[in-house]
């Protein structure tokens, strides 16, 4: 730890000496240089990383704020249609109300027995006697 200590303090006392050495030629010296140009990289670097974070929350965002709420509104009419079509089919059930088939469509019992018993009284009148 110590030796760790030692060291970190020589580099940055060599630097504050080409630091001072710099200014008294007036001229940048290889170190410096090396460290402008390694400081440009790493603000290039970093600016493209918050570039991507920014669009990947974006992103996020409008998948979160759009996407989501549109699948789930989906899902969400699929499901109260199933249970609606469920509930009409129970209550049918529950009133004894049955669809039959027929070649021009589907009619209920009780109208397929009114147009029975209007057949065979054959002339149309009332069926109520």
């Amino acid at each position: 730890m110590l030796t760790l200590f030692t060291i970190s303090g020589l580099v940055i006392l060599l630097f504050a000496i080409l630091r001072y050495v710099e200014i008294q030629m007036a001229r940048r010296t290889f170190v410096s240089k090396l460290t402008s140009s390694t400081d440009s990289f790493f603000k290039f670097v970093v600016f493209r990383v918050q570039q991507t974070a920014h669009k990947t929350y974006v992103s996020i965002l409008h998948m979160f704020s759009h996407h989501v709420p549109a699948h789930s509104e989906k899902v969400w009419d699929s499901v109260r249609r199933f249970a609606q079509a469920k509930q009409m089919r129970a209550r049918d059930v529950l009133r004894g109300r049955k669809v039959i088939n027929k070649e021009n469509g589907s009619v209920s019992f009780f109208l397929k027995n009114i147009s029975e018993a209007r057949r065979r009284e054959g002339s149309g009148g009332s069926i109520v006697g």
